[in-house]
């Protein structure tokens, strides 16, 4: 930025210094014609006849005429080198205005506030991104895992806990931006979100969500839910404020905690804390690997009151440093609906319900025969009736126990009387592991049945679901120019970006399970 402001600088001062020549030689020209035209006057008075002050007059008119037009083409000219300069200069401070107003943290002003703060901010990190819609910190030097990189006194930072713990700390936040007595109204001016930049799906409000996602259940229902929890935890800071804030300031705020705001262990009691530390929010995700999350990076310090995070894994100088948000092994609809983006690329935790329980599954799956209300109310048993029973999902293969759940209760679903008493018989399957309807012996028929099913499941869920031309075309465009589209703009690529994201994991689901259809596929 300092290269550009000086750049923008030198600029002004060469358009300065070309208005300022360019009126000198005016100047000069000017005091020639003056001359000449004294001359002129001169030799017209002291012409002998009437026919030599007719010669001297008519040169001196032509010389004032020509004069004239070439003042006005030298002014014409002036007029448009000072103008290309001035655009020039424009242009420049232009460019630095919107590196000022889309830097919301440089390294300098890191360094500083983390001085203010008593923090420490390791010189493992530094900022990048500023501009681009995609912030984050990188590693200027190998990074182990394990080590440390931000800790923040508890002084510095926001705490609550119990029920309303993120009621109490939106409340606490709208306090601190307004309190200059504290390094709060700086952070928020330049890293946390303005509400116009907030993008969380739990913020668009039940009928933008509807709008965006097509009315589809098997996406709207998360959401939708965070919505109506959001208006009950808005109702809680209001009580807690007092009438000190406005909703409009609250919800702002509680959209920062519920985005920005880590869970921890207060390692004394044991005790969930909701803890808001400037510094420890600049961090972006990163998918947790499939084979088991781990363990949080960040941890109240026992004995010091304060909040710190570490390196999850090794970092390669040069590389962005992250956390998995969360557990790690999120879903595209719930980064979207908590954090407000959608993961770029292949996101391995990627699920879709497909039925909002099994006993709709079964309901809608199952052929209206004599075993229809037998197969119903074992599940019912087994699982639980309507709502209670658990939901199913389209998944990648690497969630094994996902995909064996979904076709193991759709087996049940289709499945011939001889078959029904297996199920009846095997008691090793139930609420707390549906996967084990997998080892429920079955005949081939049912087994294509089963995954004729989730296929058709699946692409119904998909053709619901997916999105135009003109919508993946945003989607597609929003990784490098989220920062350049309006709010409305960017809450219809997020969604379309959502949508392509199930979409693909739908069409790999279906696919494998008619191919399973097919060959009657063992995993199946």
């Amino acid at each position: 930025m300092g290269d550009a402001l000086g750049t923008a600088e030198s600029a002004a001062a060469a358009a300065a210094h070309a208005a300022s020549r360019s009126a000198d030689l005016m100047e000069r020209e000017q005091r020639v014609v003056v001359d000449v035209q004294n001359a002129l006057s001169g030799m017209t008075q002291r012409a002998r006849s009437a026919e030599e002050r007719a010669a001297f007059e008519a040169l001196r008119a032509e010389t004032a005429e020509r004069t004239t037009e070439r003042a006005a083409m030298r002014v014409e000219a002036i007029e448009k080198e000072v103008a290309a300069q001035q655009e020039k200069v424009d242009g420049m401070y232009a460019k630095v205005a919107e590196q000022l107003r889309d830097a919301p943290a440089d390294a300098r002003f890191l360094a500083a506030h983390a001085d203010a703060l008593g923090a420490f901010l390791s010189d493992a990190v530094s900022l990048k991104g500023e501009g681009t819609g995609t912030r984050g910190l990188w590693a200027a030097r190998a990074v182990s895992k394990g080590e440390v990189l931000v800790r923040v006194p508890l002084s510095a930072a926001l705490c609550a806990r119990g029920k309303e713990a993120e009621a109490e700390l939106a409340v606490k936040l709208a306090a601190r931006v307004t309190d200059e007595s504290t390094q709060w109204p700086m952070y928020a001016g330049r890293v946390l979100p303005s509400e116009g930049e907030i993008d969380s799906m739990e913020a668009w409000g039940v009928s933008a969500i509807q709008w965006q996602l097509g009315g589809a259940p098997e996406l709207c229902t998360l959401p939708m839910g965070r919505c109506y929890q959001r208006d009950d935890r808005i109702v809680a800071a209001r009580a807690k404020a007092g009438g000190e804030h406005s909703d409009e300031r609250l919800r702002w705020a509680l959209d920062c905690v519920r985005s920005r705001a880590f869970t921890a262990v207060d390692p004394s009691d044991g005790e969930r804390v909701r803890v808001m530390a400037p510094l420890a929010d600049l961090f972006n995700h990163e998918h947790a690997p499939v084979d088991g999350a781990p363990a949080p990076a960040w941890r109240l310090v026992e004995g010091e009151d304060a909040f710190e995070v570490a390196a999850w894994r090794d970092f390669a100088a040069g590389e962005e440093v992250t956390l998995p948000y969360a557990s790690g092994a999120c879903t595209s609809l719930e980064l979207l609906t908590s954090y407000g983006f959608v993961p770029h690329g292949r996101n391995p935790h990627e699920r879709v319900m497909l039925f909002s329980s099994a006993w709709d599954a079964v309901l809608a799956s199952a052929p209206r025969d004599s075993l229809a209300d037998e197969r119903l109310r074992l599940v019912e048993a087994r699982l639980g009736r309507g709502a209670e029973s658990p939901p199913l999902w389209a998944a990648p293969p690497s969630a094994m126990d996902a995909r064996a759940a979904t076709i193991g209760v759709l087996r049940l679903a289709t499945c011939e009387a001889a078959e029904l008493d297996a199920f009846h018989l095997n008691e090793s399957w139930g609420a707390g592991d549906l996967s084990a309807l997998m080892g429920v012996p079955v005949g081939d028929a049912t087994r294509r049945r089963a995954a004729a099913a989730a296929a058709a499941r699946s692409r119904d869920v998909l053709q619901r679901v997916e999105p135009g031309e003109d919508e993946a075309a945003a989607a597609r465009a929003l990784h490098n120019h989220s920062h350049q589209m309006s709010a409305e703009q960017r809450r219809q690529a997020l969604a379309a970006a959502l949508r392509l994201n199930v979409c693909e994991l739908l069409d790999h689901f279906a696919g494998d399970a008619e191919a399973a259809a097919a060959t009657i596929a063992p995993t199946y």
